[in-house]
């Protein structure tokens, strides 16, 4: 297994760290993990760079997609619960 840390702290920039980490096949969550550990990034600055990142735009937007499905979902759950009062 690659070690994404290194990967991270090796490359030149962020992008090029998410570019590599891609390659090497990290998910996501060992991407924003990774550009944590091995690059100083905060935690939110992470999650951002992967989300506008072009090498990671589809999991990106599977994850977007997901989070509007859980979202939608809940607030039909909140209407619910009001509606049952």
């Amino acid at each position: 297994m690659a070690d994404f840390e290194k990967i991270a702290r090796e490359s030149l920039s962020d992008e090029e760290a998410l570019h590599e980490l891609h390659e090497h096949g990290a998910d996501a969550i060992q991407a924003i993990k990774s550009l944590i550990a091995g690059r100083g990034v905060s935690h939110a600055d992470a999650k951002l760079k992967l989300l506008e990142s072009p090498v990671w735009h589809v999991e990106a937007e599977k994850a977007k997609n997901l989070h509007h499905q859980v979202d939608t979902v809940l607030r039909e759950y909140d209407e619910d619960d009001i509606d049952s009062d």
